[in-house]
């Protein structure tokens, strides 16, 4: 399993991002999603994700 998180700063394409990666790819987890940069840096501390869908925060 590939342990990954998602930043952006609308929620509504993160939320159909989360739901395109959840079906199309079943080995990637997102473990969390970030709307701010500031929220994004410490998730990245925190989670130490092996990918980082990052789109516009």
């Amino acid at each position: 399993m590939i342990r990954a998180m998602l930043a952006d700063a609308d929620q509504v394409s993160a939320e159909m991002l989360q739901k395109q990666v959840g079906s199309l790819c079943p080995q990637v987890s997102l473990s969390d999603m970030a709307h701010s940069s500031e929220d994004a840096r410490e998730l990245v501390q925190k989670l130490n994700p092996e990918l980082i869908f990052l789109i516009k925060v």
